[in-house]
């Protein structure tokens, strides 16, 4: 990356999703009823690590292990659960709101933050610096805002879980 050109433009959230079961609260996850849940892979999915870390800190990641179903990316999570191949998912905020999905608290996870940033081998830094500045305007930041996202700073700095989708 081109030094300081790295931007945290937003910060996602994890969300419970079910097509056919009204979940309430992560806790829900371990009802009988439910026998697949599904999560992106922890160990190179983003939002996968953060609903490893929220179930770990709701005491749930052991009891529930057996039926974890890990898809590659949290696009393919939400595939698993509106086929109905899973009961239950936990996926990115962004792609259930508006459809019953359920914040899980920002307490049990560190956040997911989505950055962006200029490759140093671009040749073409100067529209590079300009979709950052668009990435970082007012206009985007309010989509982004409506689209489940927490928007705000848009600064500079190194994010430890960067997102991509």
């Amino acid at each position: 990356m081109l030094r300081g050109s790295v931007r945290l433009y937003a910060t996602g959230r994890l969300a419970i999703w079910s097509k056919s079961l009204p979940l309430k609260e992560i806790v829900d996850l371990v009802q009988p009823s439910i026998t697949h849940v599904a999560i992106a892979n922890p160990n190179h999915a983003p939002y996968g690590l953060a609903a490893k870390q929220a179930l770990e800190s709701a005491g749930l990641w052991e009891s529930l292990q057996p039926r974890l179903v890990l898809g590659e990316n949290v696009r393919q999570v939400l595939q698993f659960a509106e086929s109905g191949n899973v009961q239950a998912a936990l996926v990115a905020w962004s792609l259930v709101i508006g459809k019953g999905g359920v914040l899980v608290p920002e307490s049990l996870h560190p956040p997911i933050r989505q950055a962006a940033g200029i490759v140093s081998s671009t040749r073409k830094s100067a529209e590079a610096n300009q979709f950052l500045e668009m990435l970082c305007g007012k206009q985007t930041q309010q989509w982004l805002a409506r689209n489940g996202f927490q928007t705000g700073s848009c600064g500079s700095g190194s994010p430890n879980q960067p997102e991509t989708r």
